[in-house]
């Protein structure tokens, strides 16, 4: 199991992220932009989910290191776009929303 505590925290991370999406598509929005951004986002996520799952302990290691590398990578490059989805719930900070996505 100790080969697998990589994919493990990367699981974790990407978890972390789905719930907030989960949470964030409960919000009341004043345009269906944010509602379909977190639904790409969600998807996107829910892939790299699938991928770190199907690791198993004879998985080639840079194999691993990789998706990894490319899930944690996923998470620091849309976290900016899950806050301004956040900031578009508020009708007087929606229009952030549109110049970035």
């Amino acid at each position: 199991m100790s080969g697998l505590l990589d994919a493990e925290f990367a699981k974790e991370k990407v978890d972390a992220v789905l719930r907030q999406i989960k949470h964030l598509k409960t919000a009341d929005f004043p345009y269906d932009e944010p509602k379909s951004a977190l639904e790409l986002l969600e998807a996107l996520y829910e892939g790299d989910l699938d991928r770190l799952e199907r690791l198993d302990p004879g998985t080639d290691p840079a194999v691993r290191q990789q998706t990894c590398a490319h899930c944690n990578v996923q998470v620091a490059r849309y976290q900016a776009v899950l806050g301004f989805i956040l900031r578009a719930t508020n009708v007087r900070n929606a229009f952030e929303i549109y110049d970035p996505l």
